[in-house]
């Protein structure tokens, strides 16, 4: 039984089902988006049930593209209850991740020719537990699908140079190619990334592997019209969401503007961008114990040996897709970034220091690195020297040594959210962070993202020590991407999903006794961190926060802020205090604006009492 049991769970459909398993462990322990990347781009969705967003999205400024609704529309139509609803979409994202492993496994036997099927069945397992995409699938954002759409265009771009293919099957790889590289763009505009490196390759296929598979001419019209349909459909999504409004961050090149340019070809310009990617990369590698490193010097090594180029068309052509997804994607997120570290002078970064260990945007590249790395020292092992070993341990060592000496120092005290650093920030103090106004701090962030890569640089050196011991090697890797999903998922994901919770079951009964009444339906929050999750939740609901211009125009509103401080611009003579509701334990209270709202509360039997302008304890501005 045991064995007929394990020779089920060693197959493609096992290896969907354990990783599956993996990813939804932890999906009960949470209950609301805690990021805007997590909830805008559900917004559109939740206008389709009737529930409009749009002036908190356009107060929040945050624009994110509509291709993943494909996936999450159903759910949000359909399922009413938003606590499950979110945990259903985090279900998605476990079932979209979880085919990342059956196309590695679908590479190596039957594309890379790989005849051990264990050792194919552990790198397709150990691939998919990376702390990058364990982590990174918590959140309903782009991650997930950003991270598995470059392993669909390999499979597709891989069977399209087989041999013998049928004309009408080199139509639809022509068709498909374009679609999922479109797709991705419309997920994210940094999709543009795989868009562009699909491209590349696809003329690499064509011109150095001389392979004519793919029609050119269906490939580009497919690709131009749906580029043509994503601006319409973008236009429409930006007009329906957020009216008029201009200056939306997110999804956009707004910043590559002459005079970013010119910054960027200064000393100082370029000196910086410099240390900007080297700290991406630090992060990069860290994140994935060392994997990346292994990963590019494998890289590199393949496509040194030029007289390969083709017999091993298929070892080349994952390599340099994987690369150019890499750099394209170190490029395009460092420049995007540049303009603020510039502003700064990077003398002391006034809010979101993780920009310079912003690993975030290489995720999907990182993952496809790792990979490859893993498919050199496992199955190349011949191949594999003392030399290559000294370079993956030297980039390793050297970007460790950056991070200590040069952006330690710049990033410490600073203002940044725990979910961007969640696969290096495990040693990190992170049980008060998302407390704090606008923006948060992370108590120990340099200390602990360093002692994190001292130790993935110890697991690393100790894999590489037992590399040709293959099962310890993998089992090392195994428990460790484990443990830090683990660790994670409680320390960073379930803290910050907690702290919510507890300030929205404690005002829930209050606030729900004025639901359907659309003039009283709103909620101001002192504590702009606390916005993605009371939207969410009070889905049919206005929340309004400093950031929101209208703020003073609205007559009646719940009013959640630090306890015993009144917000005096807020205030019009119709300022009260909800009593009797609340517990000592939070940071927070809960207060009302407008006559009408507090009538409203008393004849639900709740207990207010009226604040004079004499009574401010402190004033919020």
């Amino acid at each position: 039984m045991y064995r007929n049991l394990l020779n089920k769970l060693m197959t493609k459909t096992g290896l969907f089902f354990i990783v599956f398993v993996i990813q939804i462990a932890t999906i009960p322990m949470y209950h609301i988006p805690t990021i805007a990347d997590g909830l805008n781009p559900l917004a559109l969705g939740f206008m389709a049930r009737g529930e409009d967003w749009s002036q908190y999205l356009t107060a929040d400024g945050y624009f994110y593209k509509y291709g993943q609704l494909i996936f999450y529309f159903p759910f949000i139509y359909f399922i009413r209850n938003n606590v499950i609803l979110y945990r259903v979409l985090l279900a998605v994202n476990a079932a979209i991740i979880s085919f990342i492993p059956v196309i590695i496994y679908e590479i190596l036997t039957g594309h890379l020719k790989s005849e051990n099927k264990e050792i194919n069945y552990y790198i397709s397992l150990l691939t998919a537990t990376i702390p990058v995409i364990t982590l990174n699938s918590k959140y309903t954002w782009a991650e997930p699908i950003l991270m598995a759409l470059p392993w669909v265009i390999l499979l597709l771009l891989l069977n399209s140079m087989e041999e013998g293919v049928s004309k009408k099957r080199k139509c639809v790889y022509s068709v498909l190619i374009a679609v999922v590289q479109v797709y991705a763009y419309m997920v994210h505009a940094r999709g543009i990334v795989i868009l562009i490196a699909t491209l590349l390759c696809i003329f690499l296929i064509r011109i150095a592997f001389q392979n004519k598979n793919i029609y050119i001419s269906l490939y580009s019209i497919t690709t131009l019209i749906l580029l043509l349909f994503d601006r319409k459909m973008g236009a429409v999504c930006k007009k329906t969401l957020y009216g008029n409004a201009e200056g939306l961050l997110g999804g956009s090149f707004e910043f590559l503007t002459p005079e970013f340019v010119n910054n960027l070809f200064s000393f100082n310009g370029f000196k910086i961008w410099g240390e900007e990617m080297i700290g991406w990369l630090f992060a990069s590698v860290a994140s994935t114990f060392g994997l990346v490193s292994l990963g590019l010097v494998a890289s590199f090594v393949i496509l040194l040996k030029f007289r390969e180029w083709k017999t091993n068309r298929q070892e080349m052509l994952i390599v340099i897709f994987s690369l150019l997804c890499f750099f394209g994607a170190l490029v395009m997120g460092t420049f995007f970034f540049l303009d603020d570290l510039l502003a700064v002078n990077v003398v002391e970064i006034a809010k979101r220091g993780e920009r310079l260990v912003y690993a975030r945007y290489l995720n999907g590249a990182n993952v496809c690195l790792s990979f490859i790395g893993l498919y050199f020292i496992m199955l190349k092992e011949k191949l594999w020297t003392t030399a290559q070993t000294f370079c993956t341990m030297g980039i390793f060592i050297f970007v460790h040594g950056f991070f200590l000496s040069v952006i330690a120092k710049r990033i410490d005290h600073t203002i940044t959210w725990p979910h961007i650093t969640i696969t290096i920030n495990y040693f990190c103090d992170l049980r008060k962070c998302v407390r704090g106004g606008m923006y948060s701090s992370i108590n120990f962030f340099s200390g602990g993202i360093a002692v994190f890569s001292l130790a993935a640089l110890l697991v690393f050196f100790i894999a590489l020590k037992n590399k040709k011991r293959k099962k310890v090697f993998m089992s090392l890797y195994l428990a460790a991407f484990l443990m830090a999903y683990g660790w994670n998922s409680y320390n960073a994901l379930y803290r910050t999903d907690t702290y919510m919770m507890q300030v929205l079951e404690e005002y829930d009964d209050v606030i729900k006794t004025v639901r359907g009444k659309k003039q009283l339906t709103n909620i101001y929050l002192d504590d702009e961190i606390l916005r993605c999750g009371f939207q969410y939740y009070f889905s049919d609901y206005y929340v309004l926060t400093k950031r929101d211009n209208n703020r003073g125009n609205v007559k009646d509103m719940f009013i959640i802020s630090t306890n015993g401080t009144y917000n005096k611009e807020l205030f019009d003579d119709d300022y009260y205090e909800v009593l009797d509701v609340g517990g000592e334990d939070l940071d927070s209270h809960i207060y009302v604006k407008g006559s009408t709202l507090n009538e409203s509360l008393q004849e639900k039997g709740y207990r207010t009492q009226k604040i004079e302008s004499a009574g401010f304890i402190n004033e919020s501005e």
